[in-house]
């Protein structure tokens, strides 16, 4: 029993990462229509590694989420492995991991972090629910390692992760809207009149291994690199 309680709050708190922290207000939990505003594009490359990031709308409300789309391209010659949460769920870009978002305010150049939904209202219903969500919507394994070949690349999906779905549905809300191919990342105040947003590459070895390896006469592969774009300008819109 206890090991089946744990399958479904881990299922669950998956899509907590999802939804906004001021979602307690029944209109928050409706997903906005995504509008196409002045979209952009920004590059970087080096080494074996480009990653182009694509910014839907580079104009946003006061709680618009930000629909983007990043991809990942072996310009080498040889194979390269990559391991990113964010080509399962979008959302893992604003977490701060090795490829991820970073977003900060123009003036001021302070960090902005997105919030996450806090309000939900766990229950023995809503357990079962999202136990009978989870029977009644098999999902099949996903990989967690990619080999791309050279020339080849992967994108950040536009479909949000199956766990948001359950706990929309189950909550008696409206399915996540979709945008292809851009996914939704949701969680901001836009309370400032301009935002910057870019996107980092960074599989830089600890120094400590980068070391290790020297001595040993041995190189970090050729793809544990950093590299950033340039920054793309969000402004405020009524």
């Amino acid at each position: 029993m206890e090991r089946r309680k744990s399958r479904i709050a881990v299922f669950a708190l998956v899509a907590l990462a999802a939804l906004p922290a001021w979602a307690a207000d029944p209109r928050a939990l409706k997903p906005a229509p995504p509008v196409p505003l002045n979209p952009k594009t920004v590059t970087a490359a080096k080494g074996p590694v480009k990653i182009i990031f694509e910014v839907a709308n580079a104009r946003v409300r006061e709680d618009d989420s930000l629909w983007v789309r990043l991809t990942l391209v072996n310009t080498g010659t040889r194979p390269m492995k990559e391991s990113s949460e964010a080509f399962w769920e979008v959302v893992d870009l604003a977490e701060g991991g090795a490829l991820r978002i970073e977003v900060r305010e123009t003036k001021s150049k302070k960090s902005v972090s997105r919030q996450k939904r806090m309000d939900i209202q766990w229950s023995d219903e809503l357990n079962n629910c999202l136990e009978t969500y989870e029977k009644d919507h098999p999902e099949s394994e996903q990989p967690r390692l990619w080999v791309l070949k050279p020339g080849a690349g992967i994108s950040t999906p536009a479909r949000p992760p199956r766990a948001n779905f359950a706990l929309r549905s189950c909550e008696g809300d409206p399915e996540p809207k979709l945008f292809p191919p851009y996914g939704e990342i949701p969680g901001w105040d836009w309370s400032e009149p301009s935002y910057q947003v870019r996107a980092v590459y960074d599989r830089r070895l600890n120094p400590i291994f980068d070391k290790r390896l020297t001595e040993e006469g041995r190189k970090s592969r050729p793809y544990m690199i950093l590299l950033a774009t340039e920054w793309v300008t969000l402004t405020k819109v009524p």
